[in-house]
């Protein structure tokens, strides 16, 4: 059994969801819509992102964890203790 009541509810509210959504698209592309430029190649979008560069890779991934971990553990800790005026974390 359907209840065609709460079916025409649900999309009347999917109707105003969908306007609202396309509103606040249509503002943070200034108004113009679909964008006019079809979308570059993600190969030449990427490009750039994995040249080498300053970035480099880990030599080691897990001591990498390890001090992400224990970074977090001394600034609780430090934070815990208490931060005096004009010190910082």
């Amino acid at each position: 059994m359907r209840n065609k009541d709460l079916e025409a509810k649900t999309n009347a509210i999917q109707k105003e969801f969908e306007k609202l959504m396309n509103e606040m698209v249509s503002r943070r592309s200034g108004g113009m819509g679909v964008t006019q430029h079809p979308m570059a190649n993600m190969d030449d979008i990427l490009d750039g992102y994995y040249m080498p560069g300053p970035e480099r890779k880990h030599r080691s991934p897990t001591k990498r964890l390890i001090n992400h971990k224990n970074s977090t553990t001394e600034h609780k800790k430090r934070i815990y203790r208490g931060i005096e005026k004009g010190e910082y974390s």
